[in-house]
């Protein structure tokens, strides 16, 4: 099997390895890219395993900064190809331009198995789940973000049936991908913020998903949530818009986000959808550079709130996952 460098030399051969960071994309952002060119650039990048999935995919994550951590996972549903491809966009301006005094932890693809299936054909393209094995012999594949430990479950947010797109699996934290979410975001002592990058609503969503009620911050998260909308406006042109999950997209439960907030005391998390309602996930090539610096607008505003922010009160993390 071809390595990982020397893949990226060939595909590339304008990229210079063997430094830290690789200041060239090799990417366009004209076109979106496979697993393979994805998983070359990460390593060449000196990207993290942080879990190996049921057909041997790498899935990782690309450490850029120093200081206080925000985390920024995309790629959770195969069929939301924007999600990846603009995580990537984020990670080449963040290689080249750190932001001072904070450090940013990008997973670009948490699902690349469902995310190559959905690449095979037009019958595939439209797969939501990853491709692990159910108790269904007709039916495959878990909705990772149905899998995590809060409100894993409840059937008002989530499925039991193996062949919906979002069965929550055989328990929380089923999942490869969902484990290794949950190991890279517990051993980081002060995560700020965590944003899970989907697409097609054109929307910044906070806590809860599994539930109506309010969030006790409820205007603190609606402000820094704006904060994001309104940055995009300004520079991109485009309106998001702001709001609770549960509220403007629909209830889900076993989410990353309610997960994260809810047992490791992360006070700024967010669903960030990106466009477009108009054209569901056929997102146009043409567009996929434009959602990317509408999501590095994103981390640029919400950047700002993080490092001023302090979460010194943040709870000390107990895993009661254990028995569950």
């Amino acid at each position: 099997m071809q390595s990982a460098s020397s893949l990226l030399k060939s595909k590339f051969p304008s990229v210079a390895l063997n430094k830290r960071w690789i200041i060239y994309c090799p990417f366009d952002f004209k076109s979106f890219v496979g697993y393979n060119e994805i998983e070359a650039y990460l390593t060449a990048l000196g990207a993290r395993v942080i879990g190996c999935t049921k057909e041997q995919r790498k899935i990782q994550s690309l450490r850029i900064g120093d200081g206080p951590v925000c985390v920024l996972e995309a790629g959770v549903h195969a069929r939301e190809w924007a999600s990846p491809m603009a995580a990537l966009y984020v990670v080449d301006k963040l290689v080249n331009k750190p932001i001072p005094g904070l450090t940013w932890i990008i997973v670009p693809l948490l699902n690349p198995d469902g995310y190559e299936y959905s690449r095979k054909s037009m019958s595939t393209r439209f797969w939501k789940k990853n491709m692990n094995n159910t108790k269904s012999r007709w039916c495959q594949g878990v909705d990772i973000n149905r899998n995590f430990r809060i409100g894993w479950g409840d059937l008002a947010g989530c499925s039991k049936n193996p062949c919906m797109d979002t069965f929550c699996g055989l328990g929380p934290w089923s999942e490869v991908e969902s484990i290794s979410m949950k190991s890279l975001l517990v051993e980081e002592r002060d995560v700020r913020v965590y944003i899970s990058v989907h697409s097609c609503l054109q929307a910044i969503m906070y806590p809860p998903a599994h539930s109506t009620e309010k969030a006790i911050d409820l205007e603190e998260l609606e402000t820094v949530a704006k904060e994001m909308s309104n940055s995009i406006k300004s520079r991109c042109g485009r309106e998001y818009q702001v709001g609770q999950s549960s509220v403007i997209d629909k209830i889900a439960s076993g989410t990353s986000i309610d997960w994260a907030r809810q047992e490791l005391g992360i006070k700024y998390c967010f669903n960030l959808a990106l466009p477009g309602p108009d054209v569901g996930y056929l997102l146009p090539e043409d567009e996929i550079e434009k959602v990317g610096k509408e999501l590095h607008e994103a981390v640029n505003a919400v950047s700002l709130i993080a490092i001023n922010f302090s979460n010194s009160d943040k709870p000390e993390y107990v895993d009661i996952t254990k028995d569950t």
